[in-house]
């Protein structure tokens, strides 16, 4: 029975740690299903194998399955593979994913989750392209299908993938751009953002409330994603991204009140005048937020009947899309006003203990089975905001800004999720009853220049009365473009 079973299912656990900058190559079988964690791959299409540097301080765990073909990579450091075909390539928490050469194949499945990045260039018949919780996908190339769905603050550039027919959805503040040739169906909802580009024979499209779908030239590809990418490949290495921020300059279609625009390269001293002349809150912008909640006393222990809504901090992530605003001057100066406007707020509450959770009368409740093993759980809750704030901004260097006041928003829609790693599956069950339809609390935002950072604690609590621990929303947040 023993040899039997050995004989089936050959998994390989390995743990290297080698003198650093020495080179390990090792041999690899056939491979149609990648798992990559952490860590920094390059993929290149030829005779299977693995190519990596030791050093003391790094451990590589490699998983390998002959029958079922698949290959499972945790590391922290950089890793060259070459496989001959892949069918299904899964990234995440905080992997980086490059595929430097065209990859050649018929069918090709690339799942990008948990704030992970993926480059690549690819010629195949089918593609599908899917991104999740702040990840981002640049793809290019061509394919005959293609399918790309975007939620949770992500995106995805196809832009230069010659496709002939695609489907796209992007969700919950994600954005995709897409060109094809002959059909193109795209569907845009919950404060999401489509970009197509050229005439394709056979157009379909589906917009929400505060979504946008646009059309450009193919001709405008490159001016269009190049700021995009600036943002996007930033994401989450904010230290970057925070170093860059003098540099990129924004162009939006997303109407301000203020009537502010920016102005061209020969207009800049004309800028800097109507910015110190000049009174614009800083609540319209595009804010990545850390999620969590507490009770009254700011404990975050939790009763033991509700130890299962113990959150996940690291994975409790959010967007905000603060889309329109509304800035009314109180000085001469222009340096004391008022700011109100809206806002989109997509928060996830992770769940650390990973229970498969389901809506009830008797509020949100756990469910056991056995025959199933959960990767992740969650709520998701997106909400329509309005703020009054009150703000003093310097107008000398380096521009200071802060601004305090009162927020309050309903709950526009909301789900639970479930992932299951066994079987590999996703359960999702909209229109959570047990949150509480309102929030209501207090929110302060200050920083330099264009990067803020927010903090809004709430006295409303997440769930209905008797439906859920009594526990109040802390959100945490760091602009990530301006408006």
């Amino acid at each position: 029975m023993k040899t039997k079973f050995f004989t089936c299912i050959i998994a390989i656990l390995i743990s290297f740690s080698f003198a650093n900058g020495q080179k390990i190559e090792k041999a690899l079988g056939e491979i149609k299903k990648l798992d990559l964690t952490g860590g920094i791959y390059t993929l290149k299409q030829g005779d299977s194998k693995i190519i990596y540097n030791g050093a003391n301080d790094e451990i590589l765990n490699m998983i390998y399955d002959s029958i079922k073909q698949t290959l499972n990579i945790q590391t922290s450091s950089n890793v060259e593979l070459y496989l001959n075909d892949i069918e299904n390539i899964n990234i995440k928490e905080v992997a980086k994913l490059s595929i430097v050469d065209t990859f050649f194949t018929n069918y090709l499945k690339i799942k990008v989750d948990e704030a992970s990045k993926a480059d690549i260039v690819v010629n195949c018949d089918t593609l599908e392209l899917i991104a999740s919780e702040a990840s981002y996908i640049k793809a290019s190339g061509r394919c005959k299908y293609l399918k790309i769905n975007a939620d949770e603050a992500s995106y995805v550039n196809a832009a230069k993938l010659e496709a002939q027919c695609a489907n796209v959805l992007a969700s919950e503040a994600s954005g995709a751009s897409v060109i094809a040739s002959d059909s193109l169906n795209i569907t845009a909802k919950e404060a999401s953002y489509i970009t197509y580009f050229g005439k394709p024979n056979h157009l379909k499209f589906t917009k929400e409330e505060f979504s946008f779908i646009t059309n450009k030239d193919s001709k405008d590809i490159d001016d269009t994603l190049n700021i995009v990418n600036k943002i996007l490949q930033s994401l989450p290495d904010f230290d970057s991204l925070l170093n860059n921020f003098s540099e990129v300059k924004f162009k939006i279609d997303i109407a301000d009140t203020d009537n502010y625009y920016e102005k061209k390269n020969d207009d800049k001293k004309d800028t800097k005048s109507d910015k110190k002349n000049k009174f614009k809150g800083h609540w319209a912008s595009l804010d990545f937020i850390f999620t969590n909640y507490a009770d009254k006393s700011l404990s975050y222990t939790l009763p033991a009947n509700y130890d299962y809504f113990d959150l996940n901090f690291s994975k409790s992530t959010g967007v905000q899309l603060n889309f329109f605003q509304q800035s009314i001057p109180f000085n001469k100066s222009r340096t004391l006003g008022m700011v109100t406007g809206l806002g989109w707020q997509c928060l996830n509450y992770t769940f650390s203990q990973k229970p498969i959770i389901t809506d009830s009368k008797l509020g949100l409740i756990t469910i056991i089975d056995s025959t199933k093993t959960v990767s992740k759980s969650k709520v998701t809750a997106n909400y329509l905001q309005l703020p009054i704030l009150f703000e003093y901004q310097s107008k000398n260097k380096p521009y200071f800004h802060i601004n305090v006041g009162a927020v309050g928003g309903v709950l526009v829609s909301s789900h639970a999720k479930i992932k299951y790693s066994n079987p590999e599956k996703n359960e999702k069950e909209n229109s959570i009853n047990s949150l509480n339809p309102f929030k209501y609390g207090l929110v302060c935002r200050f920083g330099i220049k264009n990067l803020s950072f927010t903090f809004q604690y709430n006295f409303s609590p997440v769930f209905k009365e008797n439906k859920g621990p009594e526990v109040l929303p802390l959100e945490f947040g760091i602009t990530l473009l301006s408006f």
